[in-house]
C-alpha cells in the first residue's frame, strides 16, 4: 500500500493572525485556523499535524506559555489552589481523630 502524501509543515507565512494578538483574557485564536476557544489543546493543533512544543515555537511563544486565555487560567490556577486547600484540611482532620 503507498504511503500517503506527507502535508507540508506550516510556516510564518501560514498563520491567520498575529501570535502577539492571539492570547486575550476572553480567549485564545488558534494562529493557524483562527478558531477561537478557552485554550488550544494538543487535541486541536493535531489536526494542523503540528505539536504543542512546534506550535509555540512556530508562533514565538516561550517552552512555558500556556495556551489559555487569562481568564481561563486564573480559574485553573483557583480550582488547583482550592483543590490543595481541601486536600490540607482533609489530612488535618484524618491527623487529628487519629491522635
Amino acid at each position: 500500500m503507498p504511503e500517503a502524501p506527507k502535508r507540508k509543515k506550516a510556516g510564518r507565512k501560514d498563520l491567520v493572525c498575529k501570535p502577539e494578538e492571539a492570547i486575550t483574557d476572553d480567549f485564545i485564536k488558534c494562529c493557524l485556523c483562527g478558531k477561537e476557544s478557552s485554550s488550544l489543546t494538543s487535541r486541536h493543533l493535531a489536526q494542523h499535524d503540528i505539536s504543542v512544543e512546534e506550535y509555540k515555537k512556530l508562533c514565538g511563544y516561550a517552552e512555558d506559555q500556556k495556551l489559555m486565555s487569562g481568564n481561563f487560567e486564573r480559574k485553573m490556577l483557583h480550582n488547583v489552589q482550592r483543590a490543595q486547600q481541601v486536600r490540607m484540611k482533609n489530612l488535618r482532620e484524618k491527623e487529628e481523630s487519629a491522635s
